[in-house]
């Protein structure tokens, strides 16, 4: 009951702040234009659900926000720039595989607001007297604004005819292919958890890399990237996914593996057996053999 409450409760928060960024983007549309309209509705949006945050006093009322905001943010684009063809519903499709996907798995492990994020519990600890300025900062308004970098290339996408289409193609395949891999992860995982095994979870795709769900979402930047190439080639269709790879390197996995050493004794062994995320030293040993 607590967890269909508390989800009831993210759902109205998340319908309104869509209508209110729907306001907002009409309004700002017709002075600074299309691109900017949607960034500041997107920030508007994002300090909705911050209110939210604020009144259930639990940050991970925007952990949704990540999958669930993205694909509205495409098809708001694909009409504003009258770009509604078959290519454009394709990448549609793709984003929509990998925002289900992981909506899918955000719903599977909330069990309501009487839990929150590990890493926001340590932020509380750190900044006891100054947290909601920090969570919103660093948890809300840059995850917002590091999302809508990786859509950039979309963007570009839907501004120009396209004139190689085997990078949508494959742009697409990349991100339906990191949704499945990030699908089978999170499921192995769960599976490992709910055996409350002791030693470090290095079955199935865990065998070949120490974060396969994190390799997943990385595929799912790089294919967007990709797929601007179908138009174009500048150096800035690239920002999103390297903003994307410098986050999870810098911070989410370092955080997540920090974590892992200080509660699974053989963590330290899996390290030297397993790949960080790309499964080098897998690929390494089947050509050798």
């Amino acid at each position: 009951m607590v967890k269909k409450r508390d989800v009831l409760r993210i759902i109205i928060g998340y319908v309104l702040a869509l209508v209110v960024g729907f306001f907002v983007y009409q309004y700002v549309e017709s002075i600074l234009g299309i691109f900017y309209a949607l960034l500041i509705a997107d920030i508007a949006m994002t300090f909705l659900i911050f209110i939210g945050s604020v009144l259930y006093n639990n940050s991970s009322f925007y952990d949704p926000y990540w999958s669930v905001v993205p694909p509205f943010l495409v098809v708001t684009m694909m009409f504003a720039l009258d770009q509604v063809h078959v290519w454009s519903i394709l990448v549609l499709l793709a984003i929509l595989v990998w925002a289900c996907r992981l909506t899918v798995n955000w719903y599977k492990n909330f069990i309501g607001f009487e839990k929150e994020d590990f890493r926001y519990i340590d932020f509380r600890k750190k900044f006891p007297k100054t947290y909601w300025l920090i969570s919103l900062l660093a948890v809300h308004l840059f995850p917002t604004l590091i999302v809508f970098l990786g859509l950039v290339p979309i963007y570009l996408f839907l501004q120009e005819d396209v004139v190689r289409p085997i990078f949508v193609v494959l742009g697409c395949l990349t991100i339906v292919s990191g949704s499945i891999i990030s699908y089978y992860a999170d499921e192995q995982m769960r599976d490992h958890q709910k055996k409350k095994y002791s030693h470090a979870m290095k079955e199935g795709l865990w065998s070949i890399s120490r974060h396969p769900n994190y390799l997943g979402e990385l595929m799912m930047w790089f294919g967007v990237m990709v797929i601007s190439f179908s138009v174009s080639y500048d150096f800035i269709q690239t920002l999103g996914f390297l903003a994307m790879l410098a986050l999870f390197e810098l911070y989410s996995i370092p955080r997540m593996e920090k974590r892992l050493s200080a509660r699974k004794a053989d963590y330290e062994e899996v390290k030297l057996e397993v790949s960080r995320v790309f499964p080098f030293a897998y690929i390494k040993r089947f050509l050798s053999k």
